[in-house]
C-alpha cells in the first residue's frame, strides 16, 4: 500500500476523544490486503478523520482510513489502515470478539479479508447530478470572467491571461455538455457570452490560425450550439470557417485527408476526426448532403490510414513521407469513436472505444496529463464521444462501469476547499495554481457519464 499522498487526507476534526476511548476498548487482529493502485482492492473505502490516539499507535501520529463497518449477524467487522500501509481489523461487537477468542487455531489474516469481501459489496461510491452541478459551478467561479456581453475562461487561477485558442473552443463545448444534461438556458447564455468573447479576440473567420484542428474544434462548438438553439449566427460562423479550413487542408496526398497545419507536413487524427464530426453536424444543420459526404470521406480516409482494424488503435498521424506515428491518445480515440458512431460504423466505434478502455488506462483509470499543455483536456474529449456512442448503441454493460469509475475518481480527487479537480485522478488535486483546461476534464466527465445515483437525471446527450 502507498502512503497518504496517494489517498489524500481527511480534514482534522476536534472532539475525537470519545471515539479514541472506544477504539482502545476494541480488539484488533492482523490483516493483510494486497493493493493494486487502489486503497483496498475490491473494498469500498470511506475516509474518516484522524484519531488522536489508537491502540496500534499510542503517539497518534497517523491518520486512518476504514472500510465502512458492515454489521452482519452481529459480527461488526471493521478494517483499519494507517498511512504507512499497515492494515488491521477489529470486531466491534461481543459476538465477533468471542469468535476470534474462541478459535482453536489462529485465524489467518486472509480469512478476515474473505469475510469482509463477503460482507462488503464491490461498488463504486455514488456521484450525483448535484455533484455534476457543483464541479461546473466551481470551474465557472475559478475561471470564467466577463466584460459587458463578452466572456472567456482565464488560463489559470493566477492572473488574468486568457486560455489558448483551441482550449477556449473546447471549454465552449464543455458548457454545451452541461446544457445537454441540464437543459438550462443559463448555459446557453454563458455560451453566447463566450462566443462573443472568442469573436472579439479571434475574429469571425480564422484563416490566420495555422492549425487546422484548432478551427475544426471551434466549428464543432458552433455547430452544436446552433443545433441546440437554432441561432443562425452560430451556423453561419461554423459553415464559413469549415469551408475555408477544408479548402486549404484537403489534398490527394497520402490518399486524401486533411493536413494538420498550413505547412502541409503531416495529416493527423486530431484534425480528421474532428473534421468528420464537424462536417456531419453541418450536414444535420444545413440539410446539405455535401457536408455529410465530406464527413464520410474524412472518416473513411482516417479509418484506412490511421486505424488498426485488429486492435482499435487510432494512430496519431502520418507524415508527408508516409511514415506513421503510431502512438495513441485518448482524444483521437474519442473523435474516431464519435465520427464512426455518427456515420453508422458502430463496430469500428466499439473497437476504438475498447482500445481506449483496455490499452490507454492503468487499472481502469484514464491517463494523467500535464495541466498546462495540450493534453490537459484530452480525456474529456475522449469520454464525451465514447459516452455518446455508449448511449446511442446501448453498450452500457460494456462501458458504463469504466466510465463511472473515472467520473467518480474525478469527483473524489477534487480539493474540497474550492471543488476544483485536476487531470490526474485518482490522485488528489494538489494546492496551488490550477489550470482551466486541465480542470475541464472532470467537468466534462461528470456531465457526459450517467451518474451512479439511482434514478438520477440522464447525462449529456
Amino acid at each position: 500500500m502507498a502512503g497518504c499522498k496517494d489517498f489524500g487526507t481527511a480534514p482534522r476534526r476536534t472532539g475525537q476523544s470519545a471515539k479514541a476511548e472506544n477504539l482502545r476498548k476494541q480488539e484488533f487482529y492482523p490483516l493483510s490486503i494486497i493493493r493494486n493502485d487502489n486503497p483496498l482492492m475490491g473494498f469500498k473505502v470511506v475516509w474518516t478523520p484522524g484519531i488522536s490516539t489508537h491502540p496500534m499507535n499510542p503517539g497518534g501520529h497517523h491518520r486512518f482510513f476504514r472500510v465502512f463497518p458492515w454489521i452482519a449477524e452481529g459480527w461488526g467487522l471493521r478494517i483499519w489502515g494507517d498511512c504507512e500501509g499497515k492494515c488491521n481489523s477489529c470486531f466491534t461487537t461481543n459476538v465477533g470478539r468471542a469468535f476470534m477468542r474462541s478459535a482453536s487455531l489462529p485465524v489467518p489474516s486472509f480469512c478476515i479479508a474473505v469475510l469482509c469481501g463477503a460482507l462488503v459489496p464491490d461498488v463504486a461510491q455514488a456521484f450525483t447530478t448535484a455533484d455534476a452541478d457543483t464541479i461546473f459551478a466551481a470551474h465557472t467561479q475559478a475561471f470564467y470572467r466577463t466584460e459587458g456581453a463578452k466572456g472567456w475562461h482565464r488560463k489559470s487561477t493566477e492572473g488574468d491571461k486568457r486560455a489558448d485558442y483551441w482550449t477556449r473552443a473546447e471549454m465552449l463545448e464543455m458548457v454545451l455538455d452541461v446544457h445537454a444534461r441540464t437543459r438550462s438556458p443559463k448555459q446557453l447564455e454563458m455560451f453566447e457570452e463566450l462566443f462573443r468573447g472568442f469573436i472579439a479576440d479571434h475574429g469571425r473567420t480564422w484563416e490566420k490560425n495555422d492549425f487546422n484542428d484548432d478551427i475544426m474544434w471551434m466549428v464543432i462548438a458552433c455547430a452544436r450550439a446552433h443545433l441546440a438553439t437554432k441561432n443562425e449566427e452560430y451556423l453561419k460562423v461554423a459553415k464559413e470557417n469549415f469551408d475555408l479550413c477544408y479548402k486549404r487542408a484537403i489534398s490527394p496526398d497520402l490518399g486524401g485527408g486533411l493536413w494538420w497545419k498550413t505547412d502541409n507536413k503531416s495529416k493527423n487524427a486530431c484534425v480528421n476526426g474532428p473534421g468528420a464530426i464537424a462536417a456531419f453536424l453541418l450536414g444535420l444543420a444545413t440539410r446539405d448532403s455535401s457536408y455529410t459526404a465530406k464527413a464520410r470521406e474524412l472518416f473513411l480516409w482516417e479509418r484506412a490510414t490511421l486505424f488498426d482494424k485488429k486492435t482499435g488503435r487510432v494512430y496519431d498521424s502520418i507524415g508527408k513521407n508516409g511514415k506513421v506515428a503510431s502512438f495513441a491518445l485518448t482524444y483521437n480515440q474519442g473523435t474516431f469513436v464519435g465520427a464512426a458512431n455518427l456515420l453508422g460504423y458502430n463496430d469500428d466505434a466499439k473497437l476504438a472505444a475498447l482500445f481506449m478502455m483496455n490499452n490507454l488506462c492503468k487499472d481502469g483509470y484514464l491517463p494523467a496529463s500535464g495541466e498546462n499543455g495540450d493534453g490537459g483536456g484530452f480525456n474529456g474529449i475522449g469520454v464525451r464521444w465514447v459516452a455518446r456512442y455508449m448511449k446511442n448503441s446501448h453498450e452500457q454493460a460494456t462501458f458504463e462501469p469504466w466510465l463511472q469509475k473515472n467520473a467518480e475518481a474525478a469527483w473524489q480527487s477534487r480539493r474540497t476547499e474550492d471543488n476544483l479537480s485536476w487531470c490526474a485522478a485518482p490522485k488528489p488535486t494538489p494546492p496551488g495554481v490550477r489550470y482551466s483546461w486541465g480542470c475541464s476534464n472532470a467537468v466534462v466527465l461528470l456531465q457526459a457519464v450517467p451518474p451512479t445515483e439511482p434514478g438520477a437525471a440522464p447525462a449529456a446527450r
